[in-house]
């Protein structure tokens, strides 16, 4: 189980790299040290919905 600001973060999520962002002002899945888009979350770990991510193999 992993924490994410002391919180677990459950099964039900990924931690997930912020490479690029397309949209900034995307609300995140779970609000982060006080971040809220995509935008503050950029080149950072956020937790994310499993359900909704797809990886990508580089």
């Amino acid at each position: 189980m992993h924490l994410v600001d002391g919180i677990p973060i459950g099964g039900s999520a990924y931690l997930v790299y912020v490479e690029r962002v397309f949209e900034p002002n995307a609300f995140l899945w779970r609000n982060q040290n006080n971040w809220t888009t995509l935008d503050n979350a950029l080149r950072e770990i956020t937790p994310w919905l499993k359900e909704v991510v797809d990886v990508i193999f580089t």
